[in-house]
């Protein structure tokens, strides 16, 4: 026959054997996590901070490593990416999938695939970049001349066109080159 104190110590046994086991696994885990970021800071630590292939702790640290080196770049927007990264980093034209990397690894922007392409296509489709094959490319005229209005100045503010006055009379419908005429006085 069980008394009442030993059922009671043999529930207290069985509870703490339980909780020894929770701490256990929770002490693997944060072992588990300990080697992960040992992996980022030798990422960090080493010349070339390129990620080991696979390990995910380090990957994050070269992304935040990226992200306090380039502070100017977290502020871009996703066009002004692709023509930063074509124009700097791609003379020659690079995939989509090659852009991405470059900004993951390089900037720390992690961006999904289906967020550039529609940028790629607006870019196309005001003659920016061009498509050849799988390679995007700068337009010749914006290798020649920049992309006015895309990467604003100090101040904010959007870069003037060089081709536009602004006492021409002209004014230009927005997301486009073309000019509207002006409105008709009524004198």
């Amino acid at each position: 026959m069980e008394t009442d104190s030993l059922r009671i110590l043999r529930a207290r046994r069985a509870d703490l054997w339980s909780r020894l086991e929770d701490a256990r696994a929770q002490i693997k885990a944060q072992e588990a996590e300990i080697k992960q970021i040992d992996l980022g800071i030798k990422a960090m630590e080493a010349e070339n901070i390129m990620p080991i292939t696979g390990v995910d702790a380090s990957l994050r640290s070269v992304a935040h490593h990226a992200r306090q080196a380039h502070p100017d770049i977290q502020k871009m927007t996703l066009k002004q990416l692709v023509v930063k990264a074509l124009k700097e980093h791609f003379q020659n034209g690079a995939t989509a999938n090659q852009l991405l990397d470059l900004f993951e690894r390089k900037w720390g922007r992690q961006i999904m695939r289906t967020s550039l392409s529609p940028q790629l296509s607006r870019l196309k489709n005001d003659n920016i970049i061009e498509l050849e094959g799988k390679t995007w490319h700068l337009s010749k005229p914006v290798k020649a001349f920049g992309v006015p209005g895309l990467f604003p100045d100090e101040n904010g503010e959007a870069e003037a066109s060089p081709e536009a006055s602004p006492n021409d009379g002209t004014n230009v419908v927005e997301g486009s080159d073309k000019p509207i005429a002006p409105p008709a006085s009524t004198s």
